[in-house]
Protein backbone atom coordinates (compact mmCIF):
# COMPACT_ATOMS: atom_id res chain seq x y z
CA UNK A 1 0.00 0.00 0.00
CA UNK A 2 1.12 3.69 -1.15
CA UNK A 3 1.75 6.08 1.87
CA UNK A 4 1.12 8.86 -0.31
CA UNK A 5 -2.73 10.44 -0.74
CA UNK A 6 -5.28 8.49 -2.13
CA UNK A 7 -6.20 11.57 -4.79
CA UNK A 8 -3.57 13.56 -6.13
CA UNK A 9 -3.35 17.02 -6.58
CA UNK A 10 -4.88 16.93 -10.46
CA UNK A 11 -7.26 14.16 -9.97
CA UNK A 12 -9.00 15.99 -6.96
CA UNK A 13 -9.09 19.51 -8.61
CA UNK A 14 -10.85 18.13 -11.46
CA UNK A 15 -13.19 16.00 -9.20
CA UNK A 16 -13.97 19.53 -7.27
CA UNK A 17 -14.11 21.50 -10.55
CA UNK A 18 -16.80 19.14 -12.42
CA UNK A 19 -18.42 17.87 -9.67
CA UNK A 20 -21.66 19.39 -10.55
CA UNK A 21 -21.35 17.96 -13.97
CA UNK A 22 -22.80 14.39 -15.61
CA UNK A 23 -20.59 11.40 -14.95
CA UNK A 24 -21.52 9.87 -17.98
CA UNK A 25 -20.59 12.76 -20.03
CA UNK A 26 -17.27 13.54 -18.62
CA UNK A 27 -16.44 9.88 -18.95
CA UNK A 28 -16.86 10.09 -22.55
CA UNK A 29 -15.47 13.74 -23.24
CA UNK A 30 -12.56 14.40 -20.69
CA UNK A 31 -8.88 14.10 -22.70
CA UNK A 32 -7.48 11.48 -21.13
CA UNK A 33 -3.70 12.41 -19.28
CA UNK A 34 -1.07 11.01 -16.91
CA UNK A 35 -1.63 13.15 -14.07
CA UNK A 36 -5.37 12.66 -14.28
CA UNK A 37 -7.02 9.27 -12.97
CA UNK A 38 -10.33 9.68 -14.70
CA UNK A 39 -11.91 7.02 -13.25
CA UNK A 40 -11.35 7.92 -9.50
CA UNK A 41 -12.36 11.20 -9.99
CA UNK A 42 -15.93 10.15 -11.49
CA UNK A 43 -16.34 8.23 -8.66
CA UNK A 44 -15.60 10.95 -6.45
CA UNK A 45 -17.81 13.26 -8.26
CA UNK A 46 -20.85 10.57 -8.43
CA UNK A 47 -20.17 9.66 -4.59
CA UNK A 48 -20.56 13.39 -4.16
CA UNK A 49 -23.45 14.44 -5.80
CA UNK A 50 -25.36 11.37 -3.84
CA UNK A 51 -23.28 12.58 -0.59
CA UNK A 52 -25.40 16.13 -1.46
CA UNK A 53 -28.89 15.43 -1.35
CA UNK A 54 -28.27 12.64 1.22
CA UNK A 55 -25.84 13.56 3.21
CA UNK A 56 -25.20 17.38 3.30
CA UNK A 57 -22.49 17.79 6.09
CA UNK A 58 -20.35 15.02 4.31
CA UNK A 59 -20.85 16.77 0.66
CA UNK A 60 -19.33 19.54 2.47
CA UNK A 61 -16.56 18.48 4.31
CA UNK A 62 -13.21 18.86 1.03
CA UNK A 63 -10.73 16.04 2.58
CA UNK A 64 -13.97 13.04 2.14
CA UNK A 65 -12.89 10.21 0.07
CA UNK A 66 -16.15 8.84 -1.27
CA UNK A 67 -16.05 4.97 -2.06
CA UNK A 68 -15.69 3.52 -5.16
CA UNK A 69 -18.99 2.25 -6.99
CA UNK A 70 -20.49 -0.84 -7.38
CA UNK A 71 -20.06 -0.86 -11.36
CA UNK A 72 -16.56 -0.02 -10.84
CA UNK A 73 -16.16 -3.02 -8.46
CA UNK A 74 -17.79 -5.41 -11.55
CA UNK A 75 -15.30 -3.39 -13.92
CA UNK A 76 -12.73 -6.64 -13.71
CA UNK A 77 -15.08 -9.86 -14.26
CA UNK A 78 -17.30 -8.52 -16.78
CA UNK A 79 -16.61 -10.56 -20.21
CA UNK A 80 -16.55 -8.62 -23.49
CA UNK A 81 -20.40 -8.20 -23.62
CA UNK A 82 -20.07 -5.56 -20.65
CA UNK A 83 -22.12 -8.55 -17.93
CA UNK A 84 -20.73 -10.63 -15.76
CA UNK A 85 -19.39 -14.12 -16.57
CA UNK A 86 -21.79 -16.86 -16.06
CA UNK A 87 -20.25 -18.95 -13.30
CA UNK A 88 -22.04 -22.69 -12.98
Amino acid sequence: MSDGPLLNDVTRAFAEAHRNEDVRDLALKTKRTADLDLPAALDQIAGWQIARNKLPQWAACADIVYPVSNRALFRDTEDNTGHAPHTA
